[in-house]
């Protein structure tokens, strides 16, 4: 398997007999992904304390189980009817200089809750989907040690309060884009996305041009990306 983790569990056995021993191991109620997992993660954050600058990468991953009609335990991974299986959170952690894939920091399975009212986006904020991202951090542990930066890498859907506030306490560093238009402390009219696109260019340190593709509306084009970056103190929320 960790020879070749792309190739099928057949592939990976090479015989019958190694094949039906796996499936045994597999199948066995006396092991649990926390077991199997457990020596992984604990290499990878051992191996992430000897790296200068380590990314944390966030992310869900949605196991579609439609197809075995006969499972259970399931929940929701769509906004369409029908479709069922789990959500995967994870933790990727990669050494920012090399790129190179240390291995997983942290796996959470969710099994996403009927409908029963209220915005989905209000749901997964206060849910399980919105404290995986804070879960993560915490199983992490933070940094050991104060020469190093480890830096936790999310989506729009991560932009939670807590999740920020948990990466600060364990001396982690946080890039995330931004979904929520957040009060600023230095200022009760200014808005965090507003105050961010009144920014200007910083053509100077980093220029990107990147080709996007046609779409209805517009033919296939160049855009250049310009950096602006600057400190802000966003405000607690109220609830």
């Amino acid at each position: 398997m960790v020879i070749k983790p792309e190739a099928s569990l057949p592939q990976q056995m090479a015989s019958p007999d190694k094949l039906a021993a796996a499936y045994r191991l597999i199948n066995s109620r006396r092991i649990t992904m926390k077991q199997l997992l457990e020596p992984h993660l604990r290499h990878t954050l051992s191996a992430a304390a000897e790296k200068k600058v380590v990314l944390f990468i966030h992310d869900k991953t949605m196991l579609d189980f439609t197809a075995h009609q006969h499972t259970k335990n399931l929940g929701g991974i769509s906004c369409y009817k029908g479709q069922h299986g789990l959500i995967m959170g994870s933790v990727l952690a990669i050494e920012a200089d090399q790129r190179h894939v240390l291995g997983l920091g942290y796996v959470e399975i969710i099994v996403r809750p009927e409908r029963r009212g209220g915005k989905d986006r209000e749901r997964r904020h206060k849910g399980a989907e919105g404290r995986v991202w804070e879960n993560g951090v915490k199983a992490i542990g933070g940094n050991p040690h104060e020469s190093s930066q480890w830096i936790n890498v999310s989506d729009r859907e991560s932009d939670i309060y807590e999740y920020m506030r948990s990466c600060q306490e364990h001396g982690m560093g946080f890039v995330l884009r931004a979904k929520v238009n957040r009060a600023l402390n230095q200022d009760t009219e200014t808005r965090l996305l507003d105050y961010a696109r009144s920014l200007p260019a910083n053509e100077s340190y980093l220029v990107y041009e990147v080709e996007v593709d046609a779409s209805s509306k517009h033919p296939k084009r160049k855009a250049k990306l310009v950096v602006s970056w600057s400190g802000v103190e966003i405000k607690a929320p109220q609830s």
